[in-house]
């Protein structure tokens, strides 16, 4: 059934549909966002989009900020339940935790949703980076190497219809922000079988990551090693961390085979 007849059926809510539609326009940007500018991401009239905003700042998914919004942690919850329900967190958790163990660095495994990725599982390290995220958190995928890694060994058809819908921006001087010069890294990261980023979305993170694959060899999620460029060069990441990432790899593929009914698959 097409939109339109599904929003005729008795059932359909169509209030919940659209503060749903509100909160997640937050998910497609990380910066405060104005009445106007989530009406205009909507296409909902300003003074629903007000509403709703209100609302959902009343029940503490959002917070406001000099007159915009902002998600509030709360919002967060919303992924994390779904998380910890499924088993997959149990179930990963302890392999990261011997990986940033053997590393002395943070890890983290994550899937591709539309234009972000989301973090599944990750284990942080006593040592200080920039990068402050956590379960649930999204991020731009063109500027991470867990995005990368998943990109470049989805199937071509879909990952060209991931980067084409991509609006690629400068987060820092080092993104790749040309769609050409962006193609070419995913045809590289493919080639080498892993990819790495450098202060591409916080300056002076670096970080190294492989593919997670499924039982047909489908991509499925992404695990990465981050760090600080003071602490490691990124040319230095292949060397240092490729093998424990790539046996981490083999640990967790092996695992989640064995539990079938467990899913990491939700891109879209």
């Amino acid at each position: 059934m097409d939109d339109e007849a599904i929003e005729s059926e008795a059932w359909y809510v169509n209030s919940l549909a659209r503060g749903l539609k509100v909160l997640l326009a937050f998910s497609q940007r990380q910066e405060a966002l104005s009445t106007s500018e989530v009406a205009e991401l909507t296409g909902l009239s300003r003074a629903a989009t007000r509403r709703f905003l209100m609302t959902l700042r009343y029940l503490g998914y959002l917070r406001s900020v000099d007159n915009r919004f902002v998600l509030s942690a709360k919002a967060l919850d919303l992924g994390y339940a779904y998380l910890s329900t499924s088993g997959i967190v149990e179930l990963v958790q302890p392999i990261l935790e011997t990986l940033s163990a053997t590393c002395s660095e943070t890890s983290s495994l994550a899937i591709l949703e539309g234009e972000e990725v989301i973090y599944v599982a990750r284990t942080p390290t006593r040592r200080m980076i920039a990068l402050r995220v956590g379960i649930g958190s999204r991020i731009p995928a063109y500027a991470s190497s867990l995005g990368k890694a998943i990109l470049a060994f989805t199937e071509q058809a879909e990952a060209d219809a991931l980067i084409e819908s991509f609006e690629l921006k400068a987060l820092t001087p080092k993104t790749i922000a040309d769609p050409a010069l962006f193609r070419e890294e995913i045809r590289t990261v493919r080639a080498n079988g892993y990819a790495v980023t450098a202060s591409e979305l916080e300056v002076g993170v670096a970080s190294i990551a492989v593919p997670i694959m499924a039982s047909d060899r489908s991509v499925i999620a992404a695990l990465n090693i981050s760090t600080h460029e003071s602490i490691h060069a990124p040319q230095d990441l292949r060397d240092k961390f490729l093998e424990p990432l790539l046996n981490t790899k083999a640990d967790i593929e092996a695992a989640l085979s064995a539990v079938p009914h467990l899913t990491l698959k939700f891109r879209g």
